[in-house]
């Protein structure tokens, strides 16, 4: 049990590395000049989930919630992961985006209230 919270807790941080990067529009370089890591680690770390909450991704997560804090305007429409995700589950109707939008307001509502 421990093991499968664990790596949920790594997926999830990964996911959301992965999303703040891309819609950053850096180039690994820029990252890894900015967070301390080597490009290839970076390369590495954003083209698979690593095993472990390593020094390495921890640098590259705390990197990507500095973009966030310092209020870098991240496009979510520069996501992949995002759309892809968006495209698989909206019918097209403008009643379904609207009921969407409303559902992801829900979450971020409560991610904010977890987080304080």
């Amino acid at each position: 049990m421990y093991g499968t919270r664990v790596m949920g807790k790594i997926k999830r941080d990964w996911v959301r590395l992965q999303a703040a990067i891309e819609a950053s529009g850096l180039s690994q370089l820029q990252i890894a000049v900015s967070s301390g890591v080597n490009q290839a680690t970076v390369s590495r770390v954003l083209a698979r989930c690593p095993k472990r909450h390593g020094a390495a991704f921890a640098k590259l997560c705390k990197y990507a919630d500095a973009l966030r804090r310092k209020g870098a305007r991240i496009d979510p429409r520069k996501s992949d992961f995002l759309m892809q995700a968006l495209s698989e589950v909206w019918d097209g109707t403008p009643q379904h985006a609207e009921a969407l939008a409303e559902i992801i307001h829900a979450v971020g509502n409560a991610a904010r209230v977890l987080r304080t």
